[in-house]
């Protein structure tokens, strides 16, 4: 009885982006205030704020792309290891398989990375 709780947050995002015409500004606030009158009844009153101006790049060219890969925040709209390839010279190598087949070959020792849609089946197979 007469317990009270504040809970406040503050948050700024500032940058200036990957590409031009990209910038970033935001700012979010919010203040909580919680009191319990008695056992039974207490009082909870709250107030947020946001303010943000997200200025988006328009899309790549494939010539942009061409020139510079890194200026996309992926491949074209497709996956492509040859970024990463040419990056780190690490060979990657993509395999779309089925859930139960993937984790078959990663059990095999034959995957370094297995993406699978069965949560399920994932948790099992990391459980051993």
């Amino acid at each position: 009885m007469g317990d009270s709780e504040v809970y406040a947050y503050y948050s700024k995002r500032v940058s200036d982006g990957y590409r031009d015409h990209s910038e970033t500004d935001a700012e979010y606030a919010g203040v909580r205030l919680h009191h319990a009158l008695s056992d039974t009844v207490s009082v909870t009153a709250g107030y947020a704020s946001s303010e943000y101006r997200i200025q988006l790049a328009g899309p790549v060219t494939d010539a942009m792309f061409a020139t510079d890969p890194e200026q996309a925040t992926r491949a074209r709209n497709y996956y492509s290891p040859r970024i990463y390839e040419r990056k780190t010279g690490i060979e990657v190598r993509v395999v779309a398989l089925g859930t139960g087949q993937a984790l078959d070959l990663a059990r095999r020792g034959d995957a370094d990375v297995v993406f699978v849609h069965a949560k399920s089946a994932e948790e099992q197979f990391v459980r051993g």
